[in-house]
């Protein structure tokens, strides 16, 4: 089942609460559902306020991320206060302790309990049904290990990587090792390096996007004053073992494993 192409969501949030915005937005839309998400919805051009105001007009439901940081956002407040006097439906989604606003005390939130929960609550709530497949764009954030291997065994490193909800990478290569075959062994030895482990932990930075099956990442190292950009393609057709198997630059097998939290 997928959701109708009618359904319209307008996402109100604070921009202290934009990773978690962005988490939704990429839940919902990876479900077919539009959303309105102020920076990613207007257009260059939009006088800001009736671009929200026409969107809200239009949507056929108004998810609010409610915090200590949205109650103290006019913007907010005055998105949640157009949907109300506008009778749209609106759904709570409570980050935090702070209370409601008055006017929506009697409505229906979705809690902060456990992610798993909380999302299909929001489905729930936003779709209507729960979706019988698991939904990949939330499994990624979080701690991983990356093993890359040269197809000539000539080298392997170790990436440890944290996947932020946002689609930001941050990480470092904990360590590479030369192996005793290929171009990598060879020039070692011309120049009298012991084989084995090498390199101190350099950082590396990038980005993460999902499209079912695939994770693609986008990545920055940094070593030695230098700066080299390179893609792994992850193929995750078995997310919920933990274990996922793709490639990297050059024909590099890539392993790429959950870490324990």
């Amino acid at each position: 089942m997928t959701a109708t192409a009618s359904t319209f969501v307008f996402i109100s949030y604070s921009h202290r609460d934009r990773d978690e915005a962005l988490r939704i937005q990429q839940l919902l839309e990876n479900n077919n559902t539009k959303t309105f998400l102020d920076q990613e919805g207007i257009l260059p051009g939009d006088v800001l306020p009736e671009a929200i105001q026409g969107s809200i007009r239009s949507c056929t439901k108004f998810l609010l991320l409610w915090s200590i940081h949205a109650s103290k956002s006019k913007w907010v407040e005055r998105e949640w206060l157009t949907a109300f006097h506008l009778a749209k439906r609106i759904i709570p989604v409570v980050l935090d302790p702070t209370p409601l606003p008055d006017e929506l005390q009697n409505f229906v939130y979705i809690g902060r309990g456990d992610r798993e929960h909380g999302n299909a609550e929001l489905f729930r709530a936003v779709l209507g049904y729960l979706p019988t497949a698991p939904v990949g764009v939330d499994m990624f954030p979080g701690a991983w290990e990356a093993e890359l291997t040269p197809p000539d065994g000539s080298g392997m490193g170790l990436y440890k990587l944290e996947l932020k909800a946002n689609g930001q990478i941050i990480g470092t290569i904990e360590a590479k090792r030369v192996g005793t075959t290929g171009l990598a062994a060879e020039l070692a030895g011309q120049l009298g390096i012991n084989l084995g482990f090498m390199f101190q932990p350099t950082p590396v930075a990038g980005s993460w996007s999902y499209k079912p099956g695939l994770l693609s990442l986008d990545l920055v190292n940094e070593a030695f004053g230098q700066q080299s950009r390179f893609g792994i393609q992850i193929y995750a057709t078995d997310i919920q073992q933990g274990v996922l198997h793709g490639t990297g630059p050059a024909g590099t097998s890539v392993i790429f494993r959950r870490k324990e939290r």
